[in-house]
């Protein structure tokens, strides 16, 4: 079964989702705002959110678009009780992230915020076509139906 990592909604997920239809192909998609519990059920690691349930053993393939996979953290009035819990499903969110991250990807989570500079100049120098670009701190310059807009993000800083 491939298991799909989206955003609600996104139309480049909902356009595989089709081809998967089409080619009866067994998929599951996450959403983001989707929040996960770990359970067991016949000696076997499963997976529960309100919209999904699977076995990560069922998971042959991963595609990771957009998002992520959100665990249900619990907790306990007990100080004590809580440390080990915490504790115990820190261990347990962290087997079945390397569990999936050893199945069969297309992207992963852990490399999914990449310099997008980086890849291009990469992309360039092992032989591959890139499309011309440019840095502009404005739209001014962009042709429309001819130009690629991406931004470059800046996380944790303030303007």
């Amino acid at each position: 079964m491939i298991l799909i990592f989206s955003t609600n909604q996104e139309t480049t997920t909902n356009e595989v989702i089709k081809w998967l239809k089409a080619l009866g192909k067994a998929f599951i998609r996450i959403h983001e705002d989707e929040i996960f519990e770990i359970k067991t059920d016949q000696n076997k690691v499963f997976l529960q959110s309100q919209r999904n349930s699977f076995f990560i053993e069922d998971i042959t393939s991963v595609w990771y678009r957009r998002g992520g996979l959100n665990i249900k953290r619990l907790s306990y009035t007990n100080p004590s009780v809580n440390a080990h819990m915490n504790e115990v499903q820190h261990w347990l969110e962290d087997y079945v992230r390397a569990t999936l991250k050893s199945k069969k990807h297309i992207n992963k989570e852990s490399n999914s915020d990449v310099n997008k500079l980086l890849v291009l100049e990469k992309a360039k120098k092992v032989g591959l076509e890139i499309p011309e670009y440019f840095l502009a701190d404005n739209t001014d310059l962009v042709s429309l139906d001819k130009t690629i807009v991406k931004s470059l993000r800046v996380k944790n800083e303030s303007f």
